[in-house]
């Protein structure tokens, strides 16, 4: 490979230039890590179902044979349903756009007996009712109350049997 440089830069001149060019002394010996990382649109708020990935900053997980938890808002009603972990709810809400004040409430759910996500759906609907503001950043909804992360929800990955129900 040939450089192109003006007659003004030759041979230690030349060197130089075309070594600073490369970037010379400016690698830390670590491998340099191409970044995969793609800019994804903002999910809207209204009209998304989003399921539920962390309560109080702690991951949930549910066996296969359970429904993860999840939130619907619909904008023209201002209503909300989901699954709490064993039962459904619905309720209304009521916002503002652009990752601003979020309520939820009053929700009245089914009262089926689930004895192995009692707890997580007390919590799960706890959460809801003490939601004050929420952000979007990308695929994730972040609910908050006072400053304090209460929820992360993503939407399913459109290949997920998730997507489909």
């Amino acid at each position: 490979m040939r450089a192109l440089l003006p007659p003004s830069l030759s041979g230690v001149g030349a060197l130089v230039a075309v070594v600073a060019s490369l970037g010379f002394g400016c690698h830390s010996g670590r491998p340099v890590e191409q970044s995969s990382h793609r800019t994804e649109a903002a999910a809207p708020l209204a009209g998304t179902r989003w399921m539920l990935l962390t309560l109080d900053g702690k991951p949930v997980t549910v066996d296969e044979s359970q429904q993860r938890p999840y939130i619907e808002l619909s904008s023209e009603q201002e209503t909300v349903n989901g699954h709490a972990g064993c039962n459904r709810f619905h309720g209304g809400w009521a916002g503002e756009p652009g990752g601003s004040k979020l309520s939820f409430g009053p929700l009245a759910a089914t009262r089926m007996y689930c004895e192995d996500t009692t707890r997580l759906e007390t919590e799960f609907l706890g959460a809801l009712g003490s939601t004050t503001r929420y952000e979007i950043s990308g695929r994730l909804l972040v609910l908050f109350a006072d400053g304090r992360p209460l929820a992360r929800l993503r939407p399913p990955d459109p290949a997920s049997p998730e997507a489909a129900e």
